[in-house]
């Protein structure tokens, strides 16, 4: 049975503020700047079709054990794609698709998971971690090896996700609420850098604060692709040196009168007051040369959502796509997101949160394949696609 598309917002894209990107993007730590303000009032236009050049598409094979609606690709390593949907960790040979392994440990049991989310992969020791969210306050870590053997559970209430470190090690970002000294909400935003046996080597202290479970969204992951791990704090996007333990801004994202100091207010009404009128960026997706942003903005009851392209050298406007929130955000989405074309069809989709050698990774969810396929049973498709310049 498919998982829906709205699950996967829930748990997923919509936990926003968070990016992925390539290793190219830290080579040099210049800030650029993305001129937001700027193009705000830019109407829809498209001028980079012609320069979506396809290099690769994925389809995952259906079995019994993977019908994906819309997975996360973690990694693609010596020809493997690693990816996880709710409560399957899948192996599948990248780009034919096969799928070679999977393990789905759900269940009650020490050694188990109740509910998952997350599925995270560590490259550097071919290990799996799963984060399992099922009871408040007793939040846990379980790790296993590549072929699904259990190796550890590390109870942990203040993570919220993670991020592999490259040659091992993990970043995580603390939860929204924590059960230390009883049920309080955490206003203190953090991200806790971890060794291979779950040792704190590094606290960073973020500028951005938190009002609980309503303000949680604008930033709930940091990611890590090719050696490198990013994170959004406020309208700056920072790369996370580990071995100096520092953050280096490398993006501005300038909102102007947009934008909002979110780590100011004090209540969820001043908050719920701004959102009407200041925009943050969800999760936003870049390489060395381009960045996708996502964002919405209220006015009159309606909000719109906008899907927008930059190019970071100069930090102008080159795509744009905006509509009125309706119905199921997850299929405006998909549906109304950046097109590239699949058996001679165009289809919608968005990058997903995996950047690699300068190319960006669009899925194109089930629902969104089924449109163009003329039956419900058919798996989402991954196309790896390169901006030329």
């Amino acid at each position: 049975m498919k998982k829906s598309v709205y699950l996967f917002f829930v748990s997923g894209i919509a936990l926003s503020t968070l990016c992925a990107c390539s290793g190219g993007a830290g080579e040099n730590d210049t800030l650029a700047t993305v001129q937001i303000e700027k193009s705000f009032d830019a109407k829809d236009f498209d001028n980079i079709t012609d320069k979506v050049e396809i290099v690769e598409t994925f389809q995952p094979e259906f079995t019994d054990s993977s019908m994906f609606s819309l997975p996360f690709l973690l990694a693609i390593v010596d020809g493997k794609a690693y990816m996880h949907e709710g409560e399957w960790m899948t192996v599948f040979d990248y780009p034919s698709g096969k799928l070679t392994e999977a393990f789905n440990h759900h269940g009650p049991g020490p050694e188990e998971y109740m509910r998952s989310y997350y599925g995270y992969y560590q490259p550097a020791t071919s290990d799996w971690t799963v984060f399992d969210d099922n009871n408040w306050g007793h939040e846990r870590l379980v790790q296993y090896d590549k072929a699904g053997k259990f190796i550890r559970s590390v109870e942990n209430d203040s993570i919220q996700s993670l991020s592999p470190i490259n040659g091992g090690g993990w970043l995580a970002y603390n939860g929204v609420v924590s059960f230390k000294g009883g049920y309080h909400n955490v206003r203190e935003k953090k991200i806790y850098q971890y060794d291979s046996d779950w040792q704190i080597e590094n606290i960073y202290q973020l500028k951005e604060r938190r009002w609980g479970a309503q303000g949680s969204y604008r930033m709930d992951e940091v990611l890590g692709y090719d050696g490198n791990n990013y994170v959004v704090d406020a309208d700056t996007i920072y790369r996370i040196d580990t071995d100096n333990h520092e953050l280096i801004a490398k993006i501005a994202l300038n909102l102007g009168k947009y934008g909002c100091d979110w780590g100011a207010l004090e209540t969820h009404e001043e908050v719920r007051d701004a959102e009407m009128s200041h925009i943050y960026i969800q999760n936003p997706i870049f390489n060395s040369d381009y960045i996708f942003a996502r964002y919405d903005i209220s006015s009159d009851g309606v909000t719109i959502l906008y899907y927008d392209v930059y190019r970071l050298s100069d930090g102008e406007l080159v795509y744009r796509r905006k509509l009125p929130l309706e119905g199921d955000y997850g299929l405006c989405q998909f549906y109304e997101g950046f097109p590239v074309e699949v058996d001679g069809e165009t289809v919608y989709g968005w990058p997903m949160q995996f950047v690699q050698d300068g190319c960006f990774f669009i899925i194109v969810a089930s629902d969104e394949m089924a449109r163009i396929k003329d039956t419900d049973e058919v798996n989402p498709t991954i196309v790896k696609i390169r901006i030329k310049d």
